[in-house]
């Protein structure tokens, strides 16, 4: 029985078998944990090792403490170069499978591809960010890559592509519709966004996010736009919301901003001033999406004037 000792890792405790051939050389070993709940299997072969690794019903140790469900995992390794030809993840209803290449020759390399089917996202977010909080199931794909000169600097410099989708979701905390048909000082901070999908592309650098090509889908409401989440979690985008109302269709860009905490969501200067113009010359309801939507065509033809 041993245990392992890393930093800011709770590792638990493990008991290691190692089998021997008849000339004292190791034939297998095996690696378990004292609760059963994870086990490695290591088979030299021919100059590399032979590795599986399986868990049930485990909590990550580093990280986000996700709840895995089940793991299998099939990996060789061979000198400096790790490979990981399958890992498939069973967690919150959905599964996750990635394959990837681990070269430590130089510096430290990963490279993969990731897959995700149908996983619920609500818990995994709530142990990110514990005010706004989103629902639905998510599915995607995606390729990812890293390099450090050490592995405990590789999440520092991840680059990612994903493009993802969720279905029937909520996104509370935030209230697209309201933010987009009241031209107030609160905006749309409270309450929520029901949605039948949210697609988009997620770019991931080191420790910026940026959501690009947003899609939401609800109902009478759609919303499009991009937004940015900067290494300190703040938020920087715009999205365009859209509201069927009766024939017409009113379209308000919204400027996103504050926290992944405390996310702002208002509409942009320019619709406020087209808003007021327009309500001035025609009079509310038309005059003010007219003049919305006449603000919005001329900071596309002359730039955006939001900015601090």
């Amino acid at each position: 029985k041993a245990k392992l000792v890393w930093p800011d890792m709770e590792l638990p405790e493990i008991n290691v078998d190692v089998l021997m051939t008849p000339d004292n050389k190791p034939e297998s070993a095996q690696i378990a944990t004292v609760d059963g709940k994870v086990k490695i299997d290591l088979i030299p072969e021919e100059g590399r090792q032979l590795i599986t690794m399986t868990a049930r019903s485990w909590t990550l140790p580093v990280g986000t403490p996700l709840l895995i469900d089940k793991l299998d995992c099939e990996m060789v390794l061979v000198d400096s170069r790790l490979d990981i030809q399958k890992l498939d993840i069973e967690l919150y209803e959905g599964k996750v499978s990635t394959n990837a290449v681990l070269n430590w020759q130089k510096n430290w390399a990963l490279n993969g591809k990731l897959n995700v089917a149908g996983v619920e996202v609500a818990k995994p977010v709530s142990l990110v960010s514990k005010s706004t909080q989103l629902s639905g199931k998510l599915s995607g794909d995606g390729r990812y890559k890293a390099s450090a000169d050490e592995p405990a600097k590789l999440m520092d410099h991840l680059y990612a592509d994903f493009k993802f989708k969720v279905l029937d979701g909520v996104l509370d905390g935030v209230d697209l519709a309201k933010a987009a048909t009241l031209l107030g000082s609160k905006g749309g901070m409270e309450g929520q966004t029901r949605f039948d999908t949210l697609t988009g592309l997620l770019n991931v650098a080191g420790k910026q996010y940026h959501l690009r090509n947003l899609d939401i889908v609800s109902g009478l409401l759609k919303a499009s736009g991009d937004v940015k989440i900067k290494p300190n979690k703040e938020l920087d985008g715009e999205v365009k919301v859209e509201i069927k109302k009766g024939a017409t269709l009113a379209a308000i860009p919204l400027q996103v901003s504050g926290t992944t905490q405390n996310p702002k969501v208002f509409p942009t200067k320019a619709a406020m001033a087209g808003a007021a113009a327009g309500t001035a010359i025609l009079g509310p309801g038309v005059g003010t999406s007219l003049g919305i939507q006449a603000a919005d065509k001329l900071k596309g033809l002359f730039g955006s004037d939001d900015e601090d």
